[in-house]
């Protein structure tokens, strides 16, 4: 849970560790991004889906010999520090990209899972694995915060490992392999072949999608997605809580048409909008602004 403001475990946390002085007051939280059930519990689903996304489990469909498949302990090294993992969710509590930018990150735990087993030397299920890490919404958001190796409480290097499984991307030589960048400009220059700009190709083909169970609209860009999240405060106030554009498309207005869209929909509905989003509210400001235009 989160203690004075940094996610801690509880069961080994002791109060000599947070102060010296009596009578000082403790702040005790639920784990962030993970929707609160009661008091102090969350739930753990959607962190658990994303650990199952990776395929945690040893894959290796070649037959073993005589014997059980043996590892050296050089080979035992490179895996040592993600076997430690207890899954505590700490660092996915403490992620800022899940927080604020893109809830549908893959998450530090499941990436360190991941590589756990990439990197076992017995296994043979990178090219399973890869799809769901080399996506927009796996190990590519990760921005080096640094905040989930601060406070994993088995002291795993989880920003190193991350990176290193982005190496393990950029160099991969399969099918779909190559850089993120690479990649990116491929599919401006395919775009390039049928319209006259990427700009053009996006701005046409835009689609904005209402996905009432996640509360949020929706657009694909490509193999990517934006969208702009909402919550429902009371019966007809609509907050806007938050939106997200791919880097890489930022310049399109993208987050405007998908703030303009909701806006539409919260007239349809009756609601009154508050936007906590700073982002969103800025772009709220310029749509009225055109309105009042004559």
């Amino acid at each position: 849970m989160v203690i004075n403001g940094k996610e801690r475990l509880a069961c080994k946390t002791l109060l000599k560790e947070l102060t010296d002085r009596e009578g000082t007051k403790l702040f005790i939280e639920p784990l962030r991004t993970l929707p609160v059930q009661k008091d102090l519990m969350v739930d753990q689903t959607i962190f658990f889906k994303k650990y199952r996304q990776i395929k945690p489990f040893f894959i290796n469909h070649e037959k073993a010999g005589t014997k059980e498949r043996r590892q050296s302990p050089e080979q035992r090294e490179k895996i040592d520090a993600a076997t430690s993992c207890i899954l505590c969710a700490a660092c996915y509590s403490a992620c800022p990209v899940v927080q604020r930018e893109n809830p549908l990150f893959l998450g530090p735990a499941a990436i360190v899972q991941a590589s756990r087993f990439n990197n076992d030397s017995r296994d043979r299920g990178f090219k399973q694995r890869r799809p769901e890490l080399d996506n927009p919404d796996g190990i590519w958001p990760c921005k080096n915060h640094f905040n989930c190796t601060q406070v994993c409480p088995r002291n795993i290097k989880i920003t190193k490992i991350i990176n290193l499984e982005k190496n393990k991307m950029k160099h991969f030589q399969g099918p779909g392999g190559g850089t993120r960048k690479s990649r990116i400009e491929a599919s401006h220059s395919t775009m390039k072949k049928n319209h006259s700009s990427p700009r053009a190709a996006l701005l046409e083909n835009l689609e904005i999608h209402h996905e009432a169970s996640a509360e949020r609209f929706a657009v694909r860009l490509g193999n990517k997605l934006g969208y702009l999240a909402y919550k429902k405060r009371g019966d007809k106030i609509l907050d806007f809580i938050q939106v997200y554009i791919p880097p890489e498309f930022r310049n399109l207005r993208i987050a405007e048409k998908l703030t303009e869209t909701a806006l539409q929909y919260a007239g349809r509905k009756g609601f009154t909008v508050i936007p906590s989003c700073s982002y969103v509210a800025a772009h709220l400001k310029r749509i009225k602004r055109r309105r009042k235009q004559p």
